[in-house]
């Protein structure tokens, strides 16, 4: 909701003070209320004053010469108000301009938020030096960033938030979530311009110290940082000595390289299946 208000009296010789001195004026509260009164430039507070918000924004009007705008956020709990009048203040508590609503506003309780707009024309904008001291913040403190998949930095919005990524634990928690769907390949975009990709290949029985190139779902575009191996790779020789089973040795943007630690074909299980997945951007 907008409305144009007119300056009080005392508006204007503030704002006469402050360009003849080059000092600023400074704006600090909106308030609202329900009074019927019709604005003539004398008053020096609201008829009925219902509540009172420090200003949470503020800019200029476009293609309206000399107007700049000030505005409130009501929050859904807040209310229920039949808005008539609004006012805004100074750091002084003393009226600036006042702005009268015909038809009236009303603002219900726990159903919407309201967005209270007052444009105000000052007769020199351009020299005048306006300062807004206020909140600044339009998200109640209860509202809160939820870090999800390998995010930190949440919390509420009471002040800013820096949100960063945890790549390994986003992809050790996506892998786990790939695995038990059973997805047999896949590329997936990941937070901050991260690609995830995952499938699956077969060691054969082909003779000792195998090697195989292992094509990816999709070609990286710039990089290929690490590929994982499941552990279904991993497995105990015939004479009982734990193997390494195989290993990840080249990283391509097409493919990668895997390597067999097996010493020989009589020990490499025939067909074995193996499953990576591979992160990059």
């Amino acid at each position: 909701m907008a409305q144009f208000a007119i300056m009080t009296q005392t508006g204007r010789n503030k704002e006469a003070a402050a360009l003849a001195g080059g000092t600023a004026l400074t704006i600090t509260e909106i308030a609202w209320g329900d009074g019927t009164r019709l604005p003539g430039g004398n008053e020096t507070a609201l008829e009925n004053e219902q509540g009172r918000k420090a200003v949470q924004g503020n800019g200029t009007v476009n293609g309206a010469l000399n107007t700049a705008f000030f505005e409130i956020l009501l929050d859904v709990a807040e209310g229920p108000f039949t808005i008539r009048e609004a006012g805004l203040f100074d750091t002084d508590g003393d009226l600036i301009a006042v702005a009268h609503y015909d038809p009236p506003v009303n603002k219900p309780k726990d159903t919407v938020s309201a967005l209270l707009r007052i444009h105000v024309l000052f007769s020199d904008l351009q020299n005048l030096v306006l300062q807004v001291q206020g909140t600044d913040a339009y998200v109640p403190t209860e509202r809160q960033i939820i870090a999800g998949t390998g995010l930190q930095g949440g919390g509420d919005l009471s002040q800013d938030r820096t949100l960063s990524l945890d790549a390994a634990a986003a992809l050790a928690e996506i892998a786990g979530q790939l695995s038990s769907t059973h997805a047999s390949s896949g590329v997936q975009p990941l937070v901050g311009g991260a690609i995830l990709q995952w499938g699956s290949f077969v060691f054969d029985q082909t003779g000792n110290n195998l090697s195989k190139v292992v094509p990816l779902p999709m070609a990286f575009p710039t990089a290929h940082y690490q590929t994982i191996l499941s552990d279904t790779v991993g497995r105990i020789s015939p004479t009982g000595t734990p193997t390494e089973g195989a290993r990840v040795e080249t990283l391509t943007l097409a493919n990668f390289t895997v390597h067999s630690a097996w010493t020989d074909a009589i020990e490499m299980p025939v067909a074995t299946p193996c499953r990576f997945f591979s992160i990059g951007k």
